[in-house]
Parts: structure tokens; C-alpha cells; sequence
């Protein structure tokens, strides 16, 4: 029989988020979405108790748990208000797992580690004004100039724009290719200079606690080792980071009812 007890390192997990949460999160929520203030320590809060490195191994600065303890952590998240879960899934969901499975060796440690460590916050910047659900027609380019790519273009609706450290950008190295023409980089904001600039989107209907913004690329200069993936692997890096960002939202049916005695695992912990 399929036994869909939470073991005991889940059931600490979730008494230990959900106790956090309750202490540093649910009295100010209220008053930060009436007020329209994003907190900018909330990372910082949840990188305090190792939940940015949650699922990943050790060695690359993670806590090594499984994948539906991911889920667990979001669910507690979600319960005091999707403001706090949406830092820790596109963080992990979005970013960190993209990163974890397609990036090399080299940029795990260079990428993943500091993520996994709370030492900087990352973002997903893939939706633009003309380009939403329809990836293939977005209009950012990367052309490339040497050993390096230059990006232009805006991505929009991007969470975190505003306080991320790290960036996953995905922009066309050849236009004309669809789809198959979209590749996927890393970008350091300290390191971009005036070649990258990022505003808050104001006046939102939701999630008013929240950092929500647009990224501008104005021939921002990337290495070619900091593209995820080969030339025109981009879409397929951004389908599967959406299925653990989604995985990540869908958190009271994907956690609850995939969990099983001896654990969940997927490619984030093994």
C-alpha cells in the first residue's frame, strides 16, 4: 500500500517554515499590501533558515532534501500570502532548477552555489509586451560579437526585477528560427553597467507587497559561457523551468498528493 506520510525531516520542515512564517511574515503582510511596500529583507529572511538552497545537493551549497519538500516549503509560504512563495518559486523554481539541469559544471558553482547559499537572489525574465504565452515570438535579441553575445530588448512582468541579483534571460540568437532560434544566459546585474536597467510595474490590480518589474537590455554584454545550453536550447530550458515554476504554485495538490514515504526526487536532488 502506497503510504502518503510526510517523514520526519518533512514533518520538521513544515513545523519549522510554518513557524517562521508565522512570526516574520504574517503580522506585516496585511499593512505592507495596504501600504504597496515590498519588503526588500524577504530573501534575506528566507535564505536565514537555508530555504533558497532547499533541494539542491550539498555540494553546490544546497540542503540536499528532496523535491517535494520544494513543495511543502511553498505550500507554508503560500498559506501566509503568495508575495513570500513567489520569491522562493521563481528563485528555485524558475532559476535555480533551469540552472541545475541544464548549466555546466562550471556554472553550477558559479551560479547555482551563491543562489543555493542565499547569497543572491535571481530572477526569470522571459514574458515581454508583445511575447507572453507565445515565447517563440519574443523580440529580444542576442547577436553575437566575438566570444560574447550582446542582449537587447525588455522583458516584462518579471518578479524580483527590481531586487535580483542574478538574472535567467532568454533572447533570440536567431530571429528568424522561431522557437528553435531562442537561447538562454545568465546576466549579473553588478556586473551590466548602464547596458541594463530595470523599473517597478505601479498601479498593479494584485500581489501589491510584491517587486514586479520590466528589465530593459540596451547591447548588454554577456560571455559565452554564461549561456544555459547550446545556441537555440533556449525554449527548451524555458519549458522546463515553468514546469517546476508551476510545480512550485501548484503546491496543495503537487506536494500533498505526489508525497510518498521514502520521499519525492526529481533532477533538483539527486
Amino acid at each position: 500500500m502506497l503510504d502518503l506520510a510526510l517523514t520526519p525531516d518533512q514533518e520538521q520542515l513544515v513545523e519549522t517554515v510554518r513557524d517562521f512564517c508565522s512570526r516574520e511574515f504574517a503580522p506585516r503582510i496585511a499593512a505592507d499590501d495596504r501600504a504597496v511596500r515590498h519588503d526588500p529583507e524577504i530573501f534575506a529572511k528566507l535564505a536565514s533558515i537555508g530555504l533558497p538552497g532547499v533541494c539542491f545537493p550539498q555540494r553546490y551549497g544546497g540542503h540536499g532534501l528532496d523535491y517535494l519538500s520544494l513543495g511543502l516549503v511553498c505550500e507554508e509560504l503560500e498559506y501566509v500570502d503568495t508575495v513570500y512563495r513567489t520569491v522562493l518559486s521563481v528563485h528555485v523554481g524558475l532559476v535555480g532548477c533551469g540552472i541545475y539541469t541544464w548549466g555546466t559544471e562550471e556554472q553550477k558553482q558559479r551560479w547555482l552555489g551563491p543562489m543555493a547559499r542565499g547569497e543572491k537572489l535571481a530572477c526569470f525574465g522571459l514574458t515581454e509586451p508583445n511575447a507572453g504565452s507565445d515565447v517563440a515570438s519574443m523580440q529580444a535579441t542576442a547577436k553575437r560579437s566575438g566570444g560574447s553575445y550582446l542582449l537587447s530588448g525588455q522583458k516584462v512582468w518579471v518578479s524580483d526585477a527590481d531586487t535580483a541579483d542574478f538574472m535567467l534571460i532568454f533572447a533570440k540568437t536567431d530571429p528568424k528560427a522561431g522557437a528553435r532560434g531562442v537561447s538562454a544566459f545568465m546576466v549579473d546585474r553588478a556586473a551590466s553597467g548602464k547596458a541594463l536597467r530595470t523599473e517597478p510595474i505601479e498601479g498593479r490590480l494584485g500581489i501589491h507587497a510584491g517587486d514586479v518589474g520590466s528589465i530593459f537590455m540596451t547591447d548588454l554584454e554577456v560571455d559565452e559561457a554564461d549561456r544555459i545550453g547550446d545556441e537555440g536550447d533556449g525554449f527548451k530550458v524555458a519549458m522546463g523551468c515553468l514546469d517546476n515554476g508551476r510545480y512550485t504554485i501548484d503546491t496543495r495538490t503537487s506536494a500533498r498528493r505526489s508525497g510518498r514515504r521514502s520521499g519525492a526526487t526529481s533532477s533538483c536532488s539527486r
